[in-house]
């Protein structure tokens, strides 16, 4: 693993494929995007499931008229409240499935959003990183820059002068 890279966030014993958040980011979007799928399809099993008890509830209703008014036998009713309450019990699974798959939807949703945002992180600091190093590397060949230019200057000045030892004459102003 090249721990210079910051999109590499681990790899596997044994030199497995190195995942990169980019991949991470993608795998959660397809999960996500699937969930939701999921979702949808629990929504519509759970809105049939509902017409389906309304449907038995208003059978069962009719059928207590009926037994008000024609005298409709016992068999009738216990068959109707049966069939109300399997879907009734239908209607309830439906719509605990629904409710767990939002759950799950959520949280895929949460852990999307976090490797998003860690996915930004990491750009931002690769972004900031590369910058920073040339940013440190220019300051130091700037400063070994001017210390080259400052001591060339020391000599240039050394150079331009003559050197006075004793005994030695002045030379004169010209004139």
């Amino acid at each position: 693993m090249n721990p210079t890279n910051p999109n590499n966030i681990f790899q596997a014993a044994g030199g497995v494929k190195t995942v990169t958040v980019e991949e991470e980011v993608a795998a959660a979007e397809k999960r996500v995007k699937a969930m939701r799928a999921r979702v949808d399809e629990l929504t519509a099993e759970s809105k049939e499931a509902k017409a389906e008890s309304n449907e038995a509830k208003k059978g069962l209703i009719s059928i207590k008229r009926k037994s008000m008014t024609e005298g409709a036998t016992k068999e009738e009713l216990d068959e109707a409240a049966e069939e109300v309450t399997k879907k009734q019990k239908k209607l309830k699974d439906a719509q605990y499935a629904q409710m767990e798959g939002i759950a799950k939807l959520a949280v895929a949703v949460m852990e999307l959003a976090e490797k998003k945002e860690e996915a930004k992180k990491r750009t931002d600091k690769a972004k900031e990183a590369p910058k920073d190093m040339n940013l440190k590397k220019d300051k130091e060949w700037a400063a070994h820059v001017l210390k080259q230019a400052q001591q060339r200057q020391k000599e240039k000045l050394q150079t331009s002068q003559p050197k006075i030892h004793e005994g030695a004459a002045e030379p004169e102003p010209e004139r």
